[in-house]
């Protein structure tokens, strides 16, 4: 995405979140272009009406982000490493992970 010359280009990873949508139309009202990164299962509804472009793709795969993340001067990381495999911390703790290792994992 080309950007002005007087614009940042910010990639949010995760964007299909309520607190990405948040800060989305807060970094747009500053004039910043966003480009938003989602799964390709995500419902983009909302982001969509935030973000100048939502790009779906496999956010495991580095080479998938960098590639949509070209020309951006700051990515913002919402990805929830609870999906996959568990829904929910307690989904990971009764499933043989610890709290400090499913804290650790998911920068809590």
């Amino acid at each position: 995405m080309a950007c002005q010359k007087d614009q940042k280009c910010v990639a949010i990873l995760g964007a299909g979140s309520y607190m990405a949508g948040r800060i989305a139309q807060n970094l747009k009202e500053k004039g910043d272009k966003i480009i938003a990164l989602v799964r390709p299962t995500t419902d983009v509804g909302a982001i969509s009406k935030r973000a100048d472009t939502v790009e779906k793709g496999d956010l495991t795969d580095t080479a998938c982000v960098i590639e949509k993340t070209k020309g951006c001067c700051t990515i913002v990381n919402f990805i929830n490493k609870l999906m996959p495999p568990y829904e929910t911390v307690q989904e990971q703790l009764a499933n043989g992970r610890n709290e400090p290792t499913s804290c650790k994992a998911n920068w809590l």
